[in-house]
């Protein structure tokens, strides 16, 4: 059904969609966070994503060109977030919005969140570029220098053999090597991420990115992570 608009309403929404009246169009110069939030509007309608957007500009009287204040983003962001029960999944709204993520971790870590398959992984060959991790705790048992002699042989062995087989050599690092990747992942998969890799039980390992990952999000969207269930406290040998 095409809709039917006055020329003052095309006028508040033209600014912001490719064309005004085909049955195909693209979205234009909105912000991030406005999309997320008509795209939520946009779930719970009957209506087009046209109308959805003119209505989100007349009820909430925004200048979409000076984006959303502070108190509209948290107060449009509160209702669509807040009936989430402890069983719910995210909303499906949430998977328009991505994030990308340059991130330095031991392979080890890698190798648990590379099993998220709702994300865009590119990442480098493992080396040595970037050292190693170690464990604290190896550290406070007294095996810090054993541990980094290990390091040290695999190492060597790693060189002598990438001088002629750079791929295969990455073999024989141990998971404590790092390696960079890039992540890219939608909101609503970082809801699940975060508070999976986040819990108790998770290795101190992957629990660490999880938490700095949530910072981020809540240094760029404090609106939308304060709804993330994260878990920020450190445990010692919290996998028992």
């Amino acid at each position: 059904m095409s809709d039917d608009f006055t020329r003052e309403e095309i006028a508040i929404f033209a600014p912001y969609v490719t064309n005004i009246d085909k049955p195909i169009y693209a979205l234009k110069n909105l912000p991030e966070e406005v999309v997320a939030v008509l795209f939520a509007y946009y779930s719970r309608s009957q209506e087009s994503l046209r109308r959805n957007l003119l209505k989100l500009i007349q009820a909430r009287d925004v200048d979409l060109e000076a984006r959303l204040s502070a108190e509209a983003r948290a107060r449009i962001i509160d209702e669509y977030l807040r009936r989430r029960g402890p069983h719910d999944q995210p909303l499906r709204a949430l998977e328009h919005l991505y994030y990308t993520f340059d991130i330095v971790l031991d392979y080890g870590a890698y190798r648990d969140i590379q099993r998220h398959r709702m994300a865009t992984q590119t990442r480098q060959s493992l080396s040595t570029r970037y050292g190693y991790s170690v464990p604290d705790d190896l550290v406070a048992y007294g095996l810090g220098e054993a541990f980094r002699t290990c390091m040290v042989q695999a190492a060597d062995a790693y060189n002598r053999i990438a001088e002629e087989y750079p791929l295969e050599a990455q073999y024989v690092l141990p998971l404590a090597y790092r390696i960079r990747v890039l992540f890219t992942w939608n909101l609503r998969e970082l809801f699940h991420f975060i508070q999976l890799r986040s819990a108790k039980q998770g290795h101190f390992s992957y629990r660490r990115i999880a938490q700095q990952v949530y910072a981020e999000i809540e240094r760029v969207h404090p609106a939308l992570a304060r709804y993330i269930r994260v878990d920020q406290a450190d445990y010692q040998l919290g996998r028992l």
